[in-house]
């Protein structure tokens, strides 16, 4: 029972509060990262993790402090840190992937401010003790800036040695809020309060959809968040949330079995009417709610977020997805040249199409690298302060601006799923 009730209390906090590419299909590795940020912030919480600043390095490792000052220029380096090996090894290594192919283009047309940016990077090795250490060897490097993956062990362990530090640290994908971190973290991630906002537009003013069924993924934290936003949003913008409903797994004690159960779920849902079915879980959960949903004769579309723009979605659900709305942070098939380029240059380089991941961590770099040219100086808190007042970037994840709280403002791209001849496809709607 205190599973359950402790996730209540959560989706009840978050709505109260108001809270503020085809990808590929979503992996094991998807959900073990998912499960040890959920892991981390709990045990961060409770101080079982010790934080950048009570771990100790020995003497080898033990910063000093007013040594590296913001107010001194550094060396024209950007380190890149995540997980490189380990269970997570996946999105340390194309964030790298990206960074190192931006820098080298940027390299080759003569660096920035005259100078050739110099990579470096550490291995976090998907641990939280480890990802402090790899930062802290990263201070002692006098580097500008630091590029983070999207993994727990760098969001919850690594901004607080770089802050401290004052050293620039950008978090190439995290969906955690990183502005009140302190005055040297940023993230570029498109930010989903922004994107259901959007999505929530475009469904009541384009589709005329107003009532809306909401179900929720009960074992995923993130699904638990979004569905606040979602719910706020029907409120906000005069929708009617006919039906809000809850899956659980069937692991969870101490629920009844129609929880856990698709069938039962749709067929309570099914008797609210609604025009459309909004869900916050995982592709494969998803296309099979669909599927349910097209056996007992609702046949309504699905809006969700970017986690259902996987292959996965689309061939488990096929035509019972038709119809289907969601948002995302990357559009493959966006028409725009540097977007072309970098395809292609990946392509040549790595012998496969790059993701979101490394379109983030390629993102990341050349945010820093202006930041740095328009600036006219590598001291960290003049690259801080411009990056700060960075207004309509260019990137092939779209275009980004930051706010004074240095969380990203990108609009997301829209998708809708349609007949592909026997199948079905993602046809890219356009950018919100």
């Amino acid at each position: 029972m205190r599973i359950r009730s402790c996730a209540l209390f959560f989706i009840l906090c978050l709505a109260l509060t108001g809270c503020s590419s085809q990808e590929e299909e979503k992996s094991e590795i998807d959900k073990r990262r998912e499960q040890r940020e959920a892991e981390w912030q709990q045990s961060l919480a409770k101080k079982e993790i010790k934080t950048g600043s009570e771990l100790t390095y020995g003497p080898e490792m033990r910063l000093e402090s007013g040594k590296d000052s913001s107010e001194r220029p550094r060396e024209m380096k950007i380190a890149v840190i995540g997980p490189e090996t380990g269970e997570l090894s996946e999105y340390g290594t194309k964030t790298l992937e990206g960074v190192l192919l931006a820098a080298e283009k940027i390299n080759a047309a003569g660096g920035v401010l005259g100078k050739k940016v110099e990579i470096i990077h550490y291995d976090s090795k998907s641990g939280t003790k480890e990802a402090s250490i790899a930062t802290a060897k990263i201070i002692k490097e006098n580097v500008i800036a630091i590029i983070g993956s999207p993994t727990g062990e760098i969001t919850f362990n690594a901004t607080q040695l770089a802050n401290t530090s004052h050293t620039v640290f950008l978090s190439a994908g995290t969906r955690r809020r990183l502005g009140d971190s302190g005055p040297y973290i940023f993230r570029n991630t498109l930010t989903d309060d922004v994107a259901v906002r959007k999505i929530m537009e475009y469904t009541l003013k384009e589709e005329g959809y107003r009532d809306f069924a909401l179900v929720t993924s009960m074992n995923n934290d993130y699904s638990i968040q979004l569905s606040a936003l979602f719910k706020n949003e029907i409120i906000e913008q005069g929708g009617h949330l006919v039906a809000d409903l809850s899956l659980w797994s069937k692991e969870t004690a101490n629920v009844k079995e129609a929880e856990m159960s698709l069938k039962d779920q749709v067929k309570e849902m099914k008797t609210k009417r609604p025009q459309a079915i909004i869900y916050t879980g995982d592709a494969e959960e998803g296309a099979q709610l669909m599927i349910e949903a097209k056996r007992q004769g609702l046949r309504v579309p699905m809006i969700g977020g970017e986690d259902l723009f996987s292959h996965g979605f689309i061939d488990l659900g096929k035509d019972a997805v038709l119809g289907s709305i969601l948002y995302t942070g990357y559009a493959p098939d966006w028409e725009d040249e540097h977007l072309k380029d970098f395809i292609r240059e990946y392509k040549n380089k790595n012998g496969k199409s790059p993701d979101k991941v490394v379109a983030l961590g390629y993102d990341a770099f050349n945010i820093i690298a202006k930041a740095i040219a328009d600036a006219g100086s590598t001291n960290p808190a003049q690259v801080r302060d411009t990056l700060m007042n960075m207004k309509g970037f260019s990137g092939v994840t779209g275009v980004m601006s930051f706010t004074e709280e240095r969380e990203p403002v990108k609009s997301p791209f829209l998708y809708k799923v349609t007949q592909d001849g026997g199948g079905a496809k993602f046809s890219l709607i356009g950018t919100l």
